[in-house]
Formats: structure tokens, sequence, C-alpha cells
């Protein structure tokens, strides 16, 4: 998504759905072709249709808003005095040649209905329309991208099958939140048993290009969407939270929970690309002191993050591939939890002189995927660098192509 993790609003691209349309120029820079799905903010009025580089129709869809950027835009002060507000988000699926670029014609079409998804003219396609439903009780559905199937029940996803293995699966927002002693920007002293709500509401949304499950939690100032892609092999979750509370202490994760039999063991990336066995209440140099392993033994266990940690047992491998530098602890075996968002009510006196409270919006992605243990190097290695080396993409007037070059490396819409 075109958040550019919290510092873009993006108005441009609404601007000039709003006019006719716009160029989406996407540069890849690594050396093989690069496949990926995109989620661009437009207006919701009317359709869009995309045709790609070669001039033949784009497969694209109309999303609504996600909750991240719906957050993001009512905390921004710029953005409530910006009148190109996003109302819906236009998918597609984009391909970049090695060391090269592509450029794809977004073109708005006004009043059209949104069931209509038929072809209008040489070379363009409207967008399909997406179906949405909240699971009941004793409910569920099955999703499937071509090669991977979830299974979707009032709880959440329960269960994912790709490449002839199944494994049980869920994901959830958890809170810590107390008077955690000497917590701060630099230390970290959560511990207790955290608050693990199951979700008051999952919405499914289908469509022919993404399919959605929007999980909301009580009590937890945030959501969790999880995207299925097609022909794709991985899940995209998007997290989002909401500013902590003025009072007490707080830490919000994510918690990833599957069968897999991994022996407390999980691997965190130690420098991006290699990764480390890390052992639950284990130091390979030294023993834990006796409370590391009871009132402090979540954070005798958390580990740094900048790319993607994962687990495996004899028959599957889960790995999560993240977006910034995050902390990632497994607590308990098949579970790997990562750090989200913090608040903490006073300094730890480690040099920052002041409690650590951001009182953002926190949203971003991760990469959740799974494979057979055979082929784990492929699945951890193959998640990960899609995620950490994504392509680059600008949105450009069609006008714009025709100003000097200098005026157009200053366009506001590239990320």
């Amino acid at each position: 998504m075109f958040l550019n993790l919290n510092s873009s609003l993006c108005s441009s691209s609404v601007k000039l759905s709003k006019e006719g349309g716009f160029l989406l120029v996407v540069d890849n820079p690594l050396s093989w072709e690069y496949t990926w799905g995109i989620r661009v903010p437009v207006e919701a009025a009317g359709q869009c249709s995309v045709t790609g580089p070669d001039g033949k129709p784009v497969p694209s869809q109309m999303l609504r808003l996600s909750v991240g950027s719906e957050l993001v835009w009512a905390a921004s002060k710029a953005a409530n005095e910006d009148s190109n507000k996003p109302t819906a988000e236009l998918a597609l699926l984009v391909t970049a040649p090695p060391i090269g670029h592509s450029v794809y014609t977004v073109t708005r079409r006004a009043g059209i209905a949104a069931g209509d998804a038929e072809q209008q003219g040489e070379g363009q396609q409207l967008a399909a329309p997406t179906s949405v439903s909240t699971l009941a009780s004793n409910s569920s559905v099955q999703l499937s991208s071509g090669k991977l199937q979830l299974t979707v029940g009032p709880a959440g996803i329960s269960s994912v099958a790709v490449a002839g293995i199944s494994v049980s699966y869920s994901s959830t927002l958890i809170k810590y939140q107390g008077n955690f002693h000497g917590s701060g920007a630099y230390t970290f002293t959560a511990g207790g048993t955290p608050t693990a709500p199951a979700p008051s509401k999952v919405v499914v949304a289908r469509g022919p290009l993404v399919q959605e499950v929007r999980q909301s939690f009580p009590d937890l100032p945030g959501t969790l969407t999880t995207r299925l892609w097609a022909g794709q092999s991985h899940l995209e979750v998007e997290w989002t939270v909401s500013p902590p509370p003025a009072t007490n202490e707080w830490e919000v994760f994510v918690r990833y929970s599957s069968s897999i039999k991994s022996e407390s063991l999980w691997f965190t990336d130690a420098n991006g690309r290699e990764y480390q066995q890390r052992r639950r209440d284990y130091r390979p140099s030294f023993t834990l002191p006796a409370g590391a392993t009871s009132t402090h033994r979540l954070p005798a266990n958390i580990y740094p993050i900048t790319s993607g940690c994962y687990m495996k047992d004899a028959e599957a491998i889960m790995n999560v591939a993240v977006d910034r530098a995050q902390g990632a602890v497994s607590m308990s075996d098949g579970q790997l939890d990562i750090n989200l968002h913090r608040k903490s009510a006073d300094d730890d006196g480690k040099g920052m002189f002041q409690a650590l409270f951001d009182h953002h919006v926190a949203t971003g992605t991760h990469i959740v995927s799974f494979g057979p243990a055979r082929d784990g190097a492929a699945t951890k290695q193959g998640s990960t660098r899609r995620h950490y080396e994504q392509v680059n993409a600008k949105v450009v007037d069609h006008l714009q192509l025709l100003q000097p070059a200098s005026a157009k490396d200053a366009c506001p819409g590239q990320h």
C-alpha cells in the first residue's frame, strides 16, 4: 500500500483519479523479474480500468479503504486539510523486468455501476466488484489463490494448505498492559499474562484478484487484514494499532500460531540475511538468572529482527517477513509473536531522558509463508526478499511526461 511506512498520504493518485487517470511507473532495481500486488488509493466514484505496458487489459479490483489508511488519514492534520482523501483502493498485480521499469495506465470511468464488470472498449477492462460477508457462528468458508488454500471460521483463519502440506494456523493481536518497572525506549521489561481476545467480527471479502479476511478485536485498538492474492503462495497480513492509552505501560504484539512442533526453537535474522537459531529460556554461553525465566521471561526471550523470522519441524516451515525492525519471540511451540507498538510510563535512564510514548497510529505488513520443511530455504528467502527488496512505484500525471526531466524527477507520488 502506498503509505510508505506512515510518512506518505498519497493524495496525488486520488486527485488524478478524479481527473481521469494517471500512469503508474514501476521501477525494479533487482536482477530478476518481479511480480507483486500493490494497492493504490483512489476516488471510489465510478470504476477504474488498467492497461499494461503492452497495451492489453490488466486485471484489477476495487477494495474498501484499509483500516490503516483510514486511521493514518484521520490522525494527520495535513490530511484533514486535503480535499483529495481516498475512498477506495485499486488493487493490481504488477510485473517489472530485471533492472528496468514498467508503465501501467489507470483510467477512470465515471458513471458505471459498481456491479458492471464487462469489458468496456478496446483495451479497457473495469475492476471487478468484491462480495463481502460477515461470518456467523458455526460457519466457515474456503479461500484459494490457486496455490494456497485458507479455511476461515467465525474466530478467523483456522488452517492453511500449500505445496502438499496442511498446517493449523491463526493470527491475533495480544497486549501486555500494566506497570513494567524500568521499561523504556532501550529497556524491555514487559511480563505477565497477555490479553488475547478472540476477534469480535470476521469479515471475508472475495474478488477475482484479491481475497481479504478482516479481523476486529474487542478491548484492543487494532485490526488484522489478511490478503490472498491470485496466483500467489503467501499471505499478506496488514496490521494496524491505534495510539496507546494515556495510562499504564503497553506492549502490543501480533501472534501467529501454528501446529508446527518447533521444540522451543525459532530463527531470527542477524544481519538482514543470515539467520541465527534461538532457544527458549536458554543462552549457549551462560546460564540465565533464576528470575529471567519467571518474572522476566518475555524480555529474556525476545530478539530483534530486521527482515524476518521463522520456525520449522520435520514436516513444515512457517516464515514471517517484516517491513521494519521489530522484536520477535516464541513463548510456546508453534507460535511467533512480533512486537508492533509500545508505551512506557517512565524514562529508563539510558539516554533518551523521556518516557517512550508514540501517540501515532502504527500500521504495516508482514508476509507469512508456509512450505514443506525440505523447501525451507526457498520459502524463507523468497518471501523475505520479496518483502525486503520491493519494487519502487510512483504515480505520474499523463501530462508530466511532456515536462523536462527535472520536473518529472520531483514527482510527489514516488514511494
